[in-house]
């Protein structure tokens, strides 16, 4: 015996007010888009969700709960927080130097959390500081964020020299190269990564 689940709907408003647009001999149709199955989709059908778990966890092992930064998804609401209009930030560079980063910053993680990245960031017992380590295809990647006219970053060298990524990412006003294994990228175009 088979089962079969039905859904069934007695009105028929939806082809009447959607007729100019759509003709379907139905009452209410929700419209969904299919994508192609993508590697988790695979594996969970598979029945491999531990796998699934285990491969989307590996940097969750290691983070510090009581070590965290807090951002805001809204750069134009903090920079209203602080009082700042755009003319300020594009002309006086040396009174909010000190807060320039801080929204640098800021605005890349803005980028990364909508290009689906977790963010975390990594600091050493000496104090050298990563802002941003995201994972991509299984790969750690550190990422610096410059605003300033000075961008090397020492402590980018000191995580590179300690774990050997495949390549570290640093943002700044500088334009597009690759030197030392670091991608450099400019902030207007964090969205790329």
């Amino acid at each position: 015996m088979s089962v079969y689940h039905i859904i069934v709907a007695g009105s028929l408003l939806g082809v009447a007010v959607n007729r100019t647009k759509f003709s379907f001999p139905v009452g209410k149709v929700d419209m969904k888009t299919l994508y192609l199955m993508d590697m988790e989709e695979f594996m969970l059908a598979m029945g491999e969700e531990a796998l699934v778990e285990q491969i989307k966890k590996p940097l969750e092992n290691y983070r510090d709960i009581d070590a965290f930064k807090i951002y805001v998804s809204d750069l134009g609401l903090l920079l209203a927080k602080k009082d700042l209009a755009a003319d300020d930030i594009l002309y006086m560079v040396e009174e909010i130097n000190d807060f320039k980063g801080g929204m640098a910053e800021n605005y890349v993680n803005v980028q990364l959390t909508i290009n689906g990245y977790h963010t975390y960031y990594w600091e050493s017992e000496r104090g050298a500081e990563i802002d941003f380590v995201i994972q991509r295809d299984g790969k750690l990647i550190p990422i610096e964020v410059k605003s300033a006219d000075n961008t090397r970053a020492k402590s980018l060298r000191v995580y590179m020299e300690t774990y050997k990524p495949d390549y570290a990412i640093k943002l700044s006003a500088k334009n597009f190269g690759f030197e030392d294994g670091k991608k450099t990228v400019p902030l207007y175009a964090a969205f790329c990564i």
